[in-house]
């Protein structure tokens, strides 16, 4: 976790789970972080076991 902070992945957690769904721009834009930093958070929230793979070519996720 080089670009992002346990915080952001907890801020993270809590907006994938409220919303039910998980997108880099959702993250993006509530979040106000860049979208590379959105990705990552979105990875490691896989990792984590709370996102499942990227569905499609839009980042979209299924929250687990």
């Amino acid at each position: 976790m080089s670009m992002i902070h346990e915080d952001q992945v907890q801020q993270a957690k809590e907006i994938v789970t409220a919303h039910n769904r998980a997108t880099p721009t959702m993250l993006e834009r509530l979040m106000k972080v860049h979208y590379q930093t959105a990705v990552a958070l979105l990875e490691e929230l896989e990792k984590l076991g709370v996102v499942g793979p990227e569905i499609g070519k839009l980042g979209l996720r299924a929250v687990l």
